[in-house]
């Protein structure tokens, strides 16, 4: 059995499509830049890295951006929600510091502070 041809029209029609989806794909990666680069500004500042209340601004917005262009605003806001959580996984950590120094009082066992358990660095968001 022989394959036909492609339809010319089929094949102008995927390329449109795969010049969207490379869009897209840019568009997720100058949206974790910009994520990292708030991220930076505000642990450089000593704040919060995340604000749920602002992440659901952010999904809010997406969802009446999707109804205004008739796109599902569930899907608009799953895109949304995906690329917030990967710039925040993809965010590098901040270094480790040194260990603090053995505390000792009067009377109390001695636990270096570095075996004592991390405090959770920010909420999520």
């Amino acid at each position: 059995m022989t394959e036909e041809p492609p339809d010319p029209e089929v094949e102008r029609l995927r390329y449109e499509i795969e010049l969207i989806d490379r869009s897209i794909v840019g568009l997720l990666g100058a949206r974790r830049r910009a994520q990292h680069r708030l991220l930076r500004w505000k642990e450089h500042e000593g704040r919060p890295l995340f604000d749920p209340p602002q992440e659901a601004r952010v999904l809010s917005r997406a969802a009446a951006w999707a109804l205004e262009i008739d796109v599902d605003p569930a899907l608009a806001t799953a895109v949304v929600r995906l690329a917030l959580e990967a710039g925040k996984r993809a965010y590098p950590s901040p270094p480790v510091p040194p260990p603090a120094p053995e505390v000792r009082g009067r009377g109390s066992s001695t636990v270096p502070r570095s075996r004592r358990a991390p405090l959770a660095r920010v909420n999520s968001g």
